[in-house]
């Protein structure tokens, strides 16, 4: 320990203060695969992990919405109400939705990624 000296103790301290601040900034911030709560209207609360699709997140809480495309986005089978959260509505929604159903809140469960708090109203 004779050899570190000071100022390998002065370098030691840096990097350490340096990975402490690292985590403290990432404590604040949810981590991708955080699980996020979604709110369905019949009142159940499901946790779905963050950055999956709807249909998929859905799916492992046993919560089926129809797809026959397998969450491609080619059925437009997997249609639901997304009342709060939910993002932007992508281009191939546009394809596969009405100027109507756009404007009412309705998506496909397929191509909606889970980012934040959700409500959702499942069309039966």
């Amino acid at each position: 320990m004779e050899g570190i000296g000071i100022k390998g103790m002065i370098l030691f301290g840096m990097l350490l203060a340096a990975v402490a601040m690292l985590v403290w900034g990432l404590m604040g911030r949810k981590p991708f695969f955080s699980k996020v709560k979604i709110k369905i209207k019949d009142n159940r609360i499901v946790s779905i992990n963050r950055g999956k699709s709807l249909l998929i997140g859905l799916a492992e809480q046993k919560i089926y919405l129809p797809s026959s495309c397998g969450g491609g986005g080619s059925c437009g089978k997997c249609k639901c109400r997304v009342t709060k959260g939910g993002g932007s509505i992508r281009v191939i929604e546009k394809s596969m939705l009405t100027d109507e159903e756009i404007s009412r809140g309705w998506r496909l469960g397929c191509q909606v990624k889970v980012k934040g708090k959700m409500e959702v109203d499942i069309a039966r």
